[in-house]
């Protein structure tokens, strides 16, 4: 069986110490904007089709995997070249 809501002029508030939702299969919210206010954990992968916006750091306790460009303070990871340079290897700070 479904169970639906339809309150177009309203809201639905849901006030508990806890609160679950289980789904045999999946979970679709469909908004504009959803908003979480505490910690956001998730245990199993995240797959995103936009862009993602960090406005705080980023840790990775891992590698990190790009098929596109880095870009860190204006300077492309695959484009970038290097000023001076020694016979040892050891070159200057990168050229934007």
């Amino acid at each position: 069986p479904t169970v639906t809501f339809n309150i177009p002029d309203g809201s639905v508030n849901v006030n508990a110490k806890t609160a679950t939702v289980t789904a045999d299969t999946s979970v679709t919210i469909d908004s504009p904007a959803t908003s979480i206010t505490g910690t956001l954990d998730v245990s199993g992968a995240i797959t995103a089709s936009s862009t993602l916006d960090v406005t705080g750091a980023v840790t990775a306790g891992s590698t990190i995997t790009a098929t596109g460009d880095v870009i860190g303070a204006t300077i492309s990871l695959s484009t970038h070249k290097h000023s001076g340079g020694t016979i040892e290897g050891n070159t200057g700070t990168p050229i934007p």
